[in-house]
């Protein structure tokens, strides 16, 4: 199926941390950078659990000398990796129905049926022999 680039809906995100929408003039060059990398908050991935509940999980920014910390503790160290700067925002269709959301200490791998989510377990300070995930499932409080 050949797509039509038509907008079926919209809908308004409430970031809890997205501090580059504050400026009125948003470019390449206002965006905070290490090098190559770019620390400013980005909209990442969009999880479909059924015909009207969808997860949007977005990056936070992550200030320059925190970033500078992390690399010289760690030069593998990337933020898109790092699940302390993942959140989710929960949506009924184009109606966004949560806040922020912390994301359990993990990769986010895909939704499942139940309104579940897949999460591939991690565990900062223990390298395993072996890959944990985590099955959990968003309810309503």
């Amino acid at each position: 199926m050949i797509g039509t680039n038509k907008i079926l809906s919209r809908a308004r995100i409430r970031h809890g941390d997205f501090e580059v929408l504050n400026s009125s003039t948003i470019s390449l060059k206002s965006l905070p950078f290490y090098e190559h990398i770019t620390l400013a908050p980005r909209n990442h991935k969009i999880y479909k659990f059924n015909e009207k509940l969808l997860a949007l999980e977005y990056i936070r920014e992550i200030p320059l000398g925190i970033y500078e910390i992390w690399i010289a503790v760690n030069s593998r160290y990337h933020l898109f990796k790092d699940p302390d700067y993942h959140r989710l925002i929960l949506f009924d269709g184009t109606q966004q129905i949560s806040s922020d959301l912390k994301v359990p200490y993990g990769d986010l791998k895909f939704a499942l049926k139940g309104n579940s989510i897949l999460v591939k377990l991690i565990n900062p300070d223990f390298e395993e022999d072996f890959i944990r995930y985590g099955i959990f499932e968003l309810i309503k409080e």
